[in-house]
């Protein structure tokens, strides 16, 4: 077995060994995987974070020893993460972006080290994750206002609804899986929207109003805020309001999506 970590801002994750298949995710920076298979100029990895498999350009990744998987590995519980939409990170030859979310491995005193290279953080905040409350994630939460919907997303510059609640979540020390399907199968089912709590995650199939059979599957999440009000991504990390029947925009003032689900992680 072979081991990777993100040694760039973004690293787009396919689903084929190409440039041309569909990105299925992102690895953010110093994200770590398994490698599990090698094509060409590709390795198909498995993420440690997340349990996702995909393909990653080997020029995009940087292969790592067993012995500091393992330490890295040991050390996710305290991790330190970018709290900004864009800070940097320095070297002595180079200088990375690094996007709000990011993984600073073994932070200490404003430097981290991957492999045989040390970086300086240069942005203005980096938080360390511990368990947290409810609150805590809708702070997180809002700071994705307004970020594109990108699919296979997980950035400020480009997010999907399952990868806006992984990466929040993540924030407090909490793991979710990576698509809405399987979000879907963790936590507590709450049974009625009216017991519904700050941080729990709403589960909906597409709305169709007209159609003589609705689509039962969940294909879209979003937390709750509280005040029957939803955040996700749809278009844009956005704030709608909630009721028994689903999503409803007000801008369009229609239904967008149904509820199908509640689950209460924290």
């Amino acid at each position: 077995m072979n081991y990777g970590i993100c040694p760039i801002a973004i690293c787009p994750v396919r689903a084929s060994h190409s440039h041309r298949s569909e990105m299925v995710t992102q690895l953010l920076f110093g994200e770590i995987f398994y490698i599990e298979d090698k094509q060409q100029e590709w390795f198909k990895i498995h993420s440690h974070f997340d349990d996702y498999s995909g393909w990653v350009n080997i020029k995009q990744v940087l292969v790592i020893s067993q012995d500091l998987f393992d330490v890295l590995v040991s050390t996710q519980t305290s991790q330190t993460y970018v709290n900004q939409p864009v800070a940097f990170a320095q070297s002595a030859d180079a200088q990375i972006p690094l996007v709000f979310g990011s993984t600073l491995p073994l932070f200490k005193q404003g430097t981290f080290t991957i492999a045989d290279t040390t970086y300086r953080y240069e942005g203005d905040e980096a938080y360390q994750c511990t368990g947290q409350t409810p609150e805590r994630l809708a702070f997180f939460a809002i700071k994705y206002i307004n970020a594109p919907y990108l699919w296979g997303g997980r950035s400020p510059f480009g997010i999907d609804c399952s990868g806006f609640t992984q990466n929040v979540f993540k924030f407090c020390g909490y793991t979710l899986l990576r698509d809405a399907s399987q979000q879907a199968q963790q936590g507590t089912t709450i049974n009625f929207v009216s017991e519904v709590q700050v941080g729990d995650l709403l589960f909906f199939s597409n709305f169709k109003p007209d159609a003589n059979e609705q689509d039962d599957r969940i294909t879209h999440v979003g937390m709750a805020l509280g005040n029957e009000q939803v955040i996700h991504a749809s278009g844009m990390v956005r704030i709608d309001t909630i009721d028994h029947l689903g999503i409803f925009n007000h801008e369009q003032g229609v239904y967008t999506h149904c509820l199908r689900l509640i689950k209460r992680i924290i």
